[in-house]
C-alpha cells in the first residue's frame, strides 16, 4: 500500500485479515458454536431472559473478540514489522486497524446476542423487552470494542507479541468481569439496591447506552496512548547505533 493510506484502506485491510486474526479456522468454528450455545440460553432462563442484567453481560463478548482481534494485529512480528517501517502517517493506520477490531468485536456480539434474541422470540412466550434496552446494549457494545481493541493494541505494541498480549488481554478481562461481579456484594444494602436500579427495566437502556459513551472516551485515550507507543517506539529505533 501507498504512504497516502486513508483510516478506511487500513480499517478494510485488517477486516480481509479478519481469519488469521480471529485464530483461523478454529476461531470462525468457535463463533457459530457460541451462537448456538446462545440459542438455549432463553430456553433454559424463561421469562428471566428479559432481565436487563443478562444483556448487559452479553456485551462482554464484545470486549473479548476485540481486544483479541487487536492483539493480534498489533502485536504479531509480521505487523510490527509493517507499523515500524511504515513512512507515511501513523494515525490513520491505528486508527483504522484499531476500528476494524472494534467492528468485529461488535459484530461476534451481534451474532451471538442476535441467535439468543431470535431464540427468546421462538419460545411463545409474551415478549416485553424495551426497544430502549436494545438500542442500549447495542451502545454499550459498541463501546466496550473500541475501548478493549484500544487496549488490545497498546498490549500488542507493548509486549510485542501477540501470544502475551492476547493472554494479558484475557486476563485483564476476567479480572475486570470477577470484579464487577463480586465487588457490587461488598457494599451495604442500600447500595446495593442503587446500583440494581440502574439496569432495572425503566433505566437499563440509559444506563447501557451512558457506559458505552464513558467507554469511547476510554478507548480514546487508550489509543492515542497506543499511537504514542508506537511513536516512541520507532523513534528509538531510528537513533538507535
Amino acid at each position: 500500500m501507498g504512504a497516502a493510506m486513508t483510516i478506511q484502506a487500513a480499517f478494510l485491510d485488517e477486516i480481509r485479515r479478519a481469519l488469521p486474526r480471529a485464530g483461523g479456522i478454529r476461531g470462525l468454528i468457535l463463533l457459530p458454536a457460541l451462537a448456538l450455545l446462545g440459542t438455549l440460553i432463553p430456553g433454559r432462563l424463561g421469562t428471566a431472559f428479559l432481565d436487563p442484567v443478562y444483556h448487559a453481560l452479553y456485551t462482554a463478548l464484545a470486549v473479548l473478540f476485540a481486544g483479541t482481534f487487536a492483539a493480534q494485529g498489533f502485536g504479531g512480528e509480521r505487523e510490527r514489522q509493517f507499523l515500524m517501517n511504515w513512512t507515511g502517517a501513523l494515525p490513520p493506520v491505528v486508527l483504522g486497524k484499531t476500528l476494524a477490531a472494534a467492528a468485529w468485536g461488535w459484530l461476534c456480539w451481534l451474532l451471538i446476542y442476535g441467535a439468543s434474541l431470535a431464540a427468546m422470540g421462538g419460545t411463545g412466550r409474551p415478549q416485553s423487552l424495551p426497544v430502549i434496552t436494545l438500542i442500549g446494549a447495542a451502545l454499550l457494545a459498541a463501546g466496550g470494542a473500541w475501548a478493549s481493541a484500544a487496549a488490545g493494541a497498546l498490549l500488542g505494541l507493548t509486549t510485542m507479541s501477540a501470544v502475551t498480549a492476547r493472554q494479558l488481554h484475557r486476563l485483564g478481562f476476567f479480572f475486570l468481569l470477577l470484579m464487577l461481579v463480586i465487588t457490587p456484594r461488598l457494599f451495604p444494602t442500600d447500595i446495593q439496591a442503587a446500583l440494581r436500579g440502574l439496569l432495572s427495566w425503566s433505566a437499563a437502556g440509559r444506563t447501557m447506552a451512558f457506559t458505552g459513551a464513558l467507554l469511547i472516551l476510554l478507548g480514546l485515550a487508550l489509543y492515542r496512548r497506543a499511537l504514542r507507543q508506537l511513536a516512541e517506539q520507532r523513534t528509538g529505533l531510528s537513533i538507535a547505533p
